[in-house]
């Protein structure tokens, strides 16, 4: 069975897109059960592991990174009407959309009384959904995407500072 890991990086930042990433692979991969134990959010881990790690990560056999960019002027622009949040709802259902995952973990992205209920309600699938804070710590799927998120991230900033050096 296919599961799904959804976490974001760049949340808030004034330089540089917010990266929504969901990494998609099948729970008995051997060579994700290999490196599981290696895995932790993003922000416990250095650059240089999170590099390694991403490497290995994104050519895991039968492994899927959907991503989600939202490049900062189209964050100001929605803003204008809808909050951060609801930017951050649409990306992750536009993620569990093109996945083929029958069980989502989601590091949580608002504390909106009744959230979880009504994410679930705008997903519309036939799928659980596991709508959590600090997912990113308790659920290996979602280090997982927190780790691409973060380096995806990342070379969007090394880009931002080549040009503007």
């Amino acid at each position: 069975m296919k599961i799904l890991g959804i976490d974001e990086a760049g949340r808030g930042c004034v330089i540089g897109p917010l990266v929504m990433c969901g990494y998609q692979i099948d729970e008995n991969n051997n060579e994700f059960i290999q490196i599981e134990s290696r895995l932790k959010d993003s922000k416990q881990l250095s650059k240089t592991k999170r590099e390694e790690l991403y490497s290995v990560l994104t050519k895991l056999t039968e492994s899927k990174a959907i991503m989600g960019i939202v490049e900062v002027e189209e964050i100001d622009r929605k803003m204008a009407e809808i909050s951060l949040n609801d930017i951050e709802e649409k990306c992750a259902l536009d993620i569990i959309f093109s996945s083929e995952a029958k069980e989502i973990y989601i590091d949580c992205f608002s504390t909106k009384k009744n959230m979880k209920e009504e994410f679930i309600k705008k997903a519309k699938k036939n799928v659980q959904i596991f709508l959590e804070f600090k997912a990113d710590s308790k659920y290996k799927i979602v280090s997982a995407a927190s780790i691409v998120a973060k380096v995806t991230r990342d070379n969007f900033i090394k880009e931002i500072n080549e040009k503007y050096k």
